[in-house]
Order: structure tokens, then C-alpha cells, then sequence
């Protein structure tokens, strides 16, 4: 009987100490999956921060920048730069001066499409912004420009997660057309009005619905 005692002690001495042991691996392993789960969060942010960064460093590359839609193949000649002036002074009615030097400007690379399918966009650059903005707003209150047989459209160049973001304000728009009240969706993707005297910003499309 104290022989069988002892090894039954010996056997439960050995079992607790098993699974003390135990205990502290799956300790040790909690704290080390902590630690990932942190170390994942951590990167997520950082990498999301880091995209921020990327995303806004290439649309102010973009500021410059307008893109111009409906113009036919060919019809820009030898000089693509003389050919814009003569879009902006006359299906603007702008007046052009060395505030809208152009940069540079060229069609998106690619084959020449053919004659029933829509010309390729072309790309220009102002080399100041004042002069981009100028633009965009004539194009804006006349609806585009009609030159040469062409209806040409202008829009603002940017990235495609930042003209998706934007996009969602569409409704939010809409709305405020509906109530004639004058906004302006400010860069990147802020939206700007006056409502019964206060200015209102929004950068989240929903909640800016919900509002109006």
C-alpha cells in the first residue's frame, strides 16, 4: 500500500509538473501571438499611412494637369500647344496670355484609332496652376467647349482611387443643386457650402447626404 502511495504521488508530482510546464509554453505562445497581432496592426496603419502619403504626392504631381476629351485625330496639325490656345480663347472665349504657358501636352499613347471610334484624350500641363484652375472653371460654366465641329470636354487629372472617392459625392450634389445651394468639392475630396449661414465641410459622402 505505501508502495503503490508513493508511485501514485510520483505519478501526480510528475503530471503537475507537465503541466506547469505546459502552461507556461501556451503563455509564452499567447504573449508571442500578441505581440504579432500587434506588430500586424501596427504595419497595417503604417502602410496605410504610406499609401496616404503616396496617393497624395501624386496628385499634387497632377495639380497642373487637365485632361481634354473629344477632339478629332489629326486635327491639331504639327502643333498641338497652338492648336489648345486656339481651343481655350475660342470655344472658351478665354483670354490667353503667358499665365497659360503650356508645359507640355500630348495625346495617350497608343494606336490611332480609327474614324468611327472616340479620338484618344489628350493630356496637357500648365506650368502654373492658376492657369489649370482658369481653365477648369470656364470649362465648367460653359458646359465645354464647341471648336472646330468638336464638342471638347475639360476635367482635372488625378489618381483612380481619388476620382472614385470623389465620385461618391455625386448624390451629396445633387442635392444641393436641387436647393440651389452654391459648393464646391475643394482637393482632394472635401465638400464646401454655406448652410443658413454657417459653412459646412465634408469629406465622407454619406454623411454629407444625411445632412443635407
Amino acid at each position: 500500500m505505501e508502495s503503490a502511495t508513493e508511485e501514485l504521488k510520483n505519478a501526480v508530482n510528475a503530471m503537475q509538473a507537465r503541466l506547469t510546464e505546459a502552461e507556461g509554453r501556451i503563455s509564452d505562445l499567447e504573449d508571442s501571438t500578441q505581440q504579432l497581432v500587434n506588430g500586424r496592426e501596427l504595419h497595417s496603419k503604417r502602410i496605410d499611412a504610406l499609401w496616404s502619403r503616396v496617393e497624395d504626392l501624386e496628385n499634387r504631381s497632377r495639380r497642373n494637369n487637365v485632361r481634354l476629351l473629344g477632339l478629332k485625330e489629326g486635327i491639331e496639325g504639327d502643333n498641338l500647344n497652338v492648336c489648345i490656345e486656339k481651343i481655350l480663347s475660342e470655344g472658351l472665349h478665354m483670354h490667353i496670355d503667358n499665365e497659360f504657358e503650356i508645359e507640355r501636352a500630348h495625346r495617350s499613347p497608343g494606336f490611332r484609332p480609327d474614324e468611327n471610334q472616340p479620338p484618344r484624350l489628350i493630356m496637357i500641363r500648365f506650368l502654373r496652376s492658376t492657369a489649370r484652375d482658369k481653365v477648369l472653371k470656364a470649362a465648367r460654366e460653359n458646359g465645354g467647349a464647341v471648336w472646330n465641329g468638336c464638342n471638347i470636354s475639360l476635367f482635372p487629372d488625378m489618381s483612380k482611387e481619388l476620382a472614385e472617392r470623389r465620385k461618391t459625392f455625386t448624390t451629396a450634389k445633387q442635392l444641393l443643386r436641387d436647393k440651389n445651394v452654391r459648393f464646391r468639392l475643394a482637393f482632394p475630396a472635401t465638400l464646401h457650402f454655406a448652410w443658413k449661414g454657417r459653412n459646412r465641410k465634408f469629406d465622407v459622402a454619406t454623411e454629407a447626404v444625411k445632412f443635407i
